[in-house]
């Protein structure tokens, strides 16, 4: 029987499972067709039912294997017998559609299609899974269990009349690469969660200060853009608002997903001075392009220096008391420099926080960093987001703004 070639990597969405649901959890396929014989332009669509992109299928078939972390064993993962795990009647059908690899400009690690498998605890799962323990899933085999795909598009598949499968085609699809990684995971009774913030963003005029000549367009005072947050929460919480992020990240098939930022400060921190242009999302009103805040830091895995302390220092951390609202402002006229004369609107960017429920003097330690007993439990980040927007139209150097 001929075998038709295909890149797969498996991989966790979270490095927990939150049994509870409120996270919800997936198991993530890379896939990209590379093969050298491969020469048809059409997209090849994949059917997932029955197949290892079908998790709890593919686990009680052996299409995937499960093993669970026992460090006192000289193998340290132990295989779990899954062979009895009973699929809820649920389950529906999805779709993976591959780009032709004819003509593909991009490297293959940057052309892989991301497929998600979300996961249920309670459907079925609860019997082999153990709160606290560890486990990997990893691919079982080279056979990937498609039962049915096309060339062409996603309706064709639907159709079983055009669909092919491995028994009348002749043809398996089948994984090519030998290391097609892991997901490791830590499954968790259930997450803590921050509470609710408010998070506003206005504009209003300053007063004009000596220094503002007559006739300039500052002489009746600066266009401020205002950034508030208020803990809506009934105890104080500590933020960290600049430094190394450590909250959990959602992954893509080979790495955390690019657009998580968490090296950059955030548009709260006291101590930021300059245009906060990464924090912020500036759109030209009529194209719809956005002009700034695409800028990103790309995600890397740098050598560290041993010893290197990845603590907070205190001067990274705010403390939000309940009720109390959180303040910072920003001159428009920084943000839109250098833009053409138009109208735009103006948004925050959202960005992810590390928190604690506590205050920050109850947090850091004698060496000025956050003591090492709060540091290292992952858990989902405080947002800075808000829902708010503001026009600005810009005209002959003046900027009027709406919020």
């Amino acid at each position: 029987m001929e075998k038709m070639k295909i890149s797969v990597f498996i991989q966790k969405r979270y490095q927990v499972f939150d049994s509870s649901g409120r996270l919800p959890f997936s198991i993530v396929f890379g896939l990209c067709r590379r093969s050298s014989t491969d020469t048809d332009p059409r997209p090849l669509v994949l059917e997932t039912a029955g197949s290892v992109f079908d998790v709890p299928y593919a686990l009680a078939h052996g299409l995937l294997t499960l093993h669970i972390e026992t460090p006192e064993s000289a193998n340290r993962w132990t295989k779990v017998n899954t062979s009895g795990l009973v699929i809820g009647e649920t389950r529906t059908t999805d779709y993976i559609t591959l780009p032709s690899p004819v003509d593909r400009s991009k490297l293959w690690r940057d052309a892989l299609t991301a497929y998600l498998c979300p996961l249920d605890f309670a459907d079925g799962l609860a019997a082999v899974l153990e709160v606290g323990t560890i486990y990997r899933i990893n691919l079982a085999s080279e056979d990937l269990g498609v039962k049915r795909w096309v060339y062409g598009e996603e309706h064709h598949v639907k159709d079983s009349a055009e669909a092919s499968s491995h028994e009348q085609s002749g043809t398996t699809l089948i994984k090519s690469n030998k290391a097609g990684g892991n997901a490791t995971f830590k499954v968790v009774q259930d997450l803590p969660w921050p509470p609710i913030m408010k998070i506003g963003l206005r504009t209003y005029v300053s007063s004009p200060t000596p220094d503002d000549n007559p006739g300039s367009p500052t002489a009746n005072g600066r266009q401020l853009m205002e950034v508030s947050i208020v803990n809506q929460g009934f105890e104080p919480i500590t933020v960290q608002i600049s430094g190394q992020q450590g909250f959990l990240l959602p992954w893509g098939p080979l790495q955390p997903e690019e657009d998580i930022d968490t090296k950059r400060t955030r548009i709260i921190d006291p101590a930021l001075q300059g245009p906060p242009i990464a924090s912020l999302r500036v759109i030209d009103t009529v194209t719809r392009q956005l002009v700034r805040g695409d800028e990103k830091i790309p995600f890397s895995c740098t050598l560290t220096k041993p010893g290197a302390v990845f603590r907070p220092k205190v001067e990274d951390l705010i403390t939000l008391r309940p009720g109390e609202p959180h303040l910072k402002q920003f001159d428009i006229e920084t943000v839109m420099k250098g833009l053409a004369d138009g109208q735009y609107r103006i948004r925050l960017q959202p960005r992810g926080c590390s928190w604690w429920a506590a205050k920050i003097e109850t947090l850091i330690g004698e060496d000025g960093r956050m003591s090492k007993q709060f540091c290292g439990r992952l858990k989902p980040p405080l947002m800075i987001e808000s829902q708010d927007e503001l026009e600005v139209r810009l005209e002959n150097g003046r900027i009027d703004c709406r919020t």
